[in-house]
């Protein structure tokens, strides 16, 4: 079996015991997994999933939706 590595934005890498096919490999492995609106899945390890828990649910409390836009409030470079 092949290992892979599971590598966060923030630079957190984990070596884990398979190989990952699905997010429940990930979620198995204690990383989070987050979807994004154009369809992809964002790995982030455990610091960092429990961190954007707090600020979804900080952004729930401040405007009462659960479907807000980041793009609306952020700036992309590309």
């Amino acid at each position: 079996m092949k290992q892979q590595t599971l590598t966060c934005h923030c630079g957190h890498e984990e070596n884990i015991g398979r190989d990952i096919t699905l997010s429940s490999n990930v979620t198995d492995a204690g990383w989070g997994v987050l979807p994004t609106f154009d369809g992809k899945l964002i790995k982030v390890c455990p610091p960092c999933y429990t961190r954007a828990k707090e600020l979804a649910n900080e952004m729930y409390q401040l405007t009462g939706s659960r479907y807000i836009s980041l793009s609306n409030l952020i700036r992309n470079k590309d």
